[in-house]
């Protein structure tokens, strides 16, 4: 369904038909006295149909981030004729335009679109009869508390201008009804992804779109915070949607704060960002393809409208690492809440009086677990989170030969719990943490925490508990 506004492209058509209709009426009048130099006038007009099906242009920018939360979207005039084609239903708007001019021996032959600092102009042209008129439109553009107006300001004429605004002062333009109001177009669009647009900015083909980047669209979303851990920790095909909503709020620099470093090197990630966030839940509640004839396709080139597929392989792959983990720290667990088995002595940690490795006690299972953690780059550690300790294990006293054997100082009748230092598959640093039976935790850690106790002279604590 259209909205009931009218486009931003559908705009530029309607200054046309206008145009067509009344204001170039006036060229009808002028080729009379300038006829020989209209035939030879230069304009520079484009083959629309071939643009309207064209591929998106890979040397424009389509996507640019601030600091602040800010995205910019921009388009050159492949993708605003892409987006007019489409709106104005193709070849059918030229046929039923020179149907309407036909009664005044007029046909439309040609369209040109330039984009300028000081708006879009458009090359027009069209024959009366046998003799050739060719001028030109001037749009001004303006955008006001996200409401983008379009006005046409000039029709030039042989490199002479016309203004608009004394046209409407005009017999013809009274007789037509045309008004400086009615020449005015204004439009919502209807956005998914930014807020609002703040500012419109135009110059070297392209014209931009800014405002504070959206929110909304992923409260939409359904997934458990257990999921959101697991699938940061194990799935490198959600590193950029995991992050993001783990720490959704409604403030975008909060919200995307994980991301926005990421986006100002390279923008094109934000796609990617999009595609994983609908492999968890399916983009068709917000009909993208709908709205503003199907634009996304032209900066989101990927974009699908059925991910079923790819939300079941997603939601499998999640379940056979949670099945993973688990398991891991029920094995976890069990061997270190057995009496003698694991012990800390001169900074070192052993198992059944071993130097301690992650092949030699995972045993068979070592190849299993290592799909899900990075054990070829892991440090085992003790954990301690809770205040009262994890009550499965042995108090810490009992598992160390000195205080001086761990990282930090410790609370000795505290049991703390085994854990493994390692970067997750969105490669933020973790503390994978086996809290008791199947029970896991995986915490980011902060990046010079994580590169400290990775460094450790001796065994590391991992100690996050919330400070007295």
């Amino acid at each position: 369904m259209k909205s009931k506004n009218r486009s931003f492209g559908s705009v530029f058509f309607s200054v046309l038909g206008m145009i067509l209709l009344a204001l170039l009426i006036t060229a009808v009048v002028l080729f009379f006295v300038v006829r020989a130099k209209m035939a030879d006038a230069e304009l520079r007009l484009d083959d629309v149909v071939s643009y309207a099906h064209s591929q998106p242009d890979s040397r424009t920018q389509h996507l640019s981030f601030s600091p602040d939360a800010k995205m910019t979207v921009s388009f050159d005039k492949s993708d605003l004729w892409y987006f007019l084609y489409r709106y104005y239903d193709g070849e059918e708007w030229l046929e039923k335009t020179n149907g309407t001019l036909s009664g005044l021996h007029l046909e439309l032959t040609g369209l040109g679109m330039d984009i300028l600092e000081d708006g879009i102009i458009f090359d027009v042209e069209m024959y009366h009869r046998n003799t050739r008129l060719a001028f030109s439109v001037l749009c001004k553009i303006s955008c006001t508390e996200g409401v983008i107006t379009v006005r046409p300001s000039d029709l030039i004429i042989l490199g002479h201008k016309v203004s608009l605004s004394r046209f409407t002062s005009t017999k013809l333009a009274k007789t037509l009804k045309i008004t400086k109001q009615n020449m005015a177009f204004t439009y919502t669009p209807e956005l998914t992804f930014m807020r609002e647009i703040e500012t419109i900015s135009l110059g070297n083909g392209i014209l931009s779109l800014t405002g504070e980047m959206s929110t909304e669209f992923l409260e939409q979303n359904v997934i458990s915070s257990q999921r959101i851990m697991v699938m940061r920790f194990t799935q490198k095909e959600c590193c950029y949607a995991g992050p993001v909503l783990d720490d959704y709020c409604d403030d975008p620099a909060v919200c995307y704060a994980t991301l926005l470093p990421l986006l100002q090197d390279d923008p094109g990630l934000y796609t990617e960002f999009l595609d994983q966030f609908f492999a968890l839940k399916t983009p068709k509640f917000l009909e993208l393809e709908k709205k503003n004839e199907g634009i996304v396709y032209r900066w989101f080139p990927q974009f699908r409208e059925d991910y079923t597929q790819v939300i079941f392989d997603v939601r499998e792959r999640y379940e056979r690492y949670l099945s993973l983990l688990s398991s891991m720290a029920q094995y976890t667990s069990d061997a270190f809440a057995a009496k003698k088995t694991f012990a800390v002595a001169n900074g070192e940690l052993t198992y059944k009086k071993v130097p301690f490795s992650f092949d030699s006690f995972y045993g068979g299972y070592s190849g299993a677990y290592r799909s899900a953690v990075d054990l070829e780059n892991a440090r085992p550690c003790l954990y301690i989170r809770s205040t009262v300790g994890y009550g499965s294990y042995l108090p810490v006293s009992r598992l160390i030969d000195s205080e001086a054997s761990l990282s930090c100082p410790v609370v000795p009748d505290l049991g703390y719990a085994p854990g493994i230092l390692v970067r997750g598959a969105d490669g933020f640093p973790y503390v994978l943490a086996f809290t008791g039976g199947e029970e896991f935790e995986a915490i980011v850690l902060d990046e010079d925490c994580f590169r400290d106790l990775m460094s450790s002279e001796v065994f590391p604590v991992a100690d996050i508990r919330p400070a007295s």
